[in-house]
């Protein structure tokens, strides 16, 4: 079973929670503070673009990443989105791992996904046998 909810876990998401009071959240608060309400809607871009990743993570480790990064986060230049991830990264919104952009909080809300398509799986193939 973990397998399965590994393997459905890592798919793309359609849909993610978004707390009505995320911008209260001491790390959120000290993304405000420091970009202001542009650089909170920066991170809502990344966020989206993370539950859109097959496996949610970026890759960063290129010249040719961090161009792509920019862009997903309508960044200047690619020194400007590695300056931006970094202070991300400090205040323990995302981690840098192997080369790739991670969010824990995404990866929470990729494996609750997952759990609920396994059991979704499960829960419709029960009542199709029991409707024979």
């Amino acid at each position: 079973m973990a397998d399965e909810v590994s393997e459905l876990a890592a798919k793309p998401l359609r849909y993610f929670p978004h707390d009505a009071d995320a911008s209260g959240d001491p790390k959120c608060k000290r993304l405000i503070r420091m970009y202001g309400v542009a650089g909170y809607g920066r991170w809502w871009l990344l966020c989206e673009a993370l539950a859109s990743e097959q496996g949610h993570g970026i890759p960063i480790e290129t010249e040719n990443d961090a161009e792509n990064l920019a862009a997903i986060i309508d960044a200047e230049s690619a020194s400007e989105a590695a300056e931006f991830v970094s202070f991300l990264e400090t205040v323990g919104l995302v981690s840098c791992q192997d080369g790739v952009l991670r969010s824990r909080r995404m990866d929470e809300n990729a494996e609750a996904f997952g759990r609920r398509r396994v059991a979704g799986r499960r829960g419709g193939s029960s009542k199709a046998k029991a409707r024979l």
